[in-house]
Order: C-alpha cells, then sequence, then structure tokens
C-alpha cells in the first residue's frame, strides 16, 4: 500500500484589527475628497491624509511579514498606491498653477502701483490728469493718461495682458481724478485712486466700503 505525503497547508488568517484597517483604508479616500470639498481646516485634512498612509503601510508591512498578497489585500494596497500617485500629481499641478496664479497677481499689482507713479508725473507736467477717460481695453488716446508712446499706456497694456480679468481706466470731465480697476487671475478685483486708495473690492479680507472704480466720484471708496 502506497501513502501519498500530504503536506500541511496553514491556512493564514487575518487578525480582526487588520481586516478593520483594510476597510477604513477604503473609506479614507472619500473622506478625504469630502473633507476637502467642504473645506474643513487644512490640519484636520492632513490628519485624516496620514492616517490613510498609515493605513496601507500596516497592511505592506503584514503582506510582506506573512509573505502573502492575498487579492483582499493586493487590491487595495495597489488601488490606494494608485490614488496616492494620482493625489500628488494633482497637488503638485494646483500647487504651481496657484503659484503662477499669485505671481500674476503680484505683477498686476505692481504695475498698477507703476501706474500711479505715471499718472502724477504727467500731473505735475500737465497740470491735470488729461482728458476725460472711461473704457474697458487700453487705447492710445491723445493728452491723456494713456497717449501713444507714454509710460500710461505701456503699463496699461502690461496690466491687460496678464490676465484676460475686466480693467476699468476713468478719469473725470476736469482731469482732476481718476481711478483704475483690474480683476486679477486669482478672483480678487484690485483698485486704485488718485486719492491714494488701494486696495481689492468685494471680498471678505478687502478694505472696507471699497466698491470699486466708478464714473460718478472716480474713487475706489
Amino acid at each position: 500500500m502506497q501513502y501519498k505525503k500530504q503536506e500541511d497547508s496553514k491556512e493564514i488568517k487575518i487578525p480582526i484589527i487588520i481586516n478593520i484597517l483594510l476597510w477604513l483604508s477604503y473609506l479614507a479616500w472619500p473622506t478625504f475628497f469630502l473633507a476637502s470639498y467642504i473645506s474643513l481646516s487644512a490640519n484636520i485634512i492632513a490628519w485624516m491624509f496620514w492616517i490613510f498612509i498609515s493605513f496601507s503601510i500596516i497592511l505592506s508591512i503584514y503582506a510582506v511579514i506573512k509573505k502573502t498578497l492575498r487579492i483582499y489585500l493586493a487590491f487595495p494596497l495597489v488601488f490606494n498606491f494608485l490614488m496616492f500617485i494620482i493625489l500628488l500629481v494633482g497637488f503638485i499641478i494646483l500647487e504651481t498653477s496657484n503659484t503662477g496664479t499669485v505671481a500674476k497677481d503680484a505683477r498686476i499689482k505692481s504695475a498698477i502701483e507703476q501706474f500711479k507713479l505715471s499718472a502724477e508725473n504727467y500731473k505735475t507736467e500737465k497740470g491735470n490728469y488729461g482728458v476725460a477717460l472711461s473704457f474697458s481695453s487700453c487705447m492710445a488716446i491723445d493728452s491723456s493718461l494713456v497717449a501713444s508712446g507714454s509710460d500710461g499706456l505701456a503699463l496699461c497694456n502690461d496690466i491687460q495682458s496678464q490676465g484676460k480679468g475686466d480693467l476699468i481706466l476713468n478719469v473725470n470731465f476736469s482731469g482732476t481724478a481718476y481711478c483704475i480697476q483690474k480683476t486679477l487671475p486669482g478672483g480678487s478685483i484690485w483698485c486704485l485712486d488718485s486719492a491714494g486708495i488701494v486696495g481689492c473690492v468685494g471680498e471678505i479680507n478687502c478694505n472696507y466700503g471699497m466698491k470699486g472704480c466708478d464714473i460718478i466720484d472716480y474713487s475706489c471708496l
């Protein structure tokens, strides 16, 4: 009689805590995106993200120690790894975009400040701010702050070229007051007038009472 030697195969049992972490790892992503959508504190989102990473690390270490990557461990590990890569790439793209937007906002604000200097130089030379203006695009107008070949026109074109947001430039009929306003790439509205008032319009953190550049009093207030 021949006997067949049977090798004992021990079934690897997954501890309850690992199973709990496994299922929680599935919930980490939708919870993370929900928190981002409802604008929770950045600290809360960061903690949630690192908890998720901890889940994946624990599962990976456990799989290595047991020398097994069964389907119920392999799938969440691969899924979570891919989602992490997607999130990381998304953060890099978003951060790059935000950096570019902030830089353009800063350049426009700087150009508007330079436009103020150009306007004051014009007033010192001519006695006023020139002929009346009211337009939303840069065009050369004789005897004005944006006369052909002037610094004012060059700055106006530079401001407009930095973003597609609305531009407003108003000068009153007596040439004693003006205001300039531009919608920045970041979404806020930046306004400056001949009285020295400068700041953003219509936002929570903006100067109180700023209504923007108009043709009533030619002021940002």
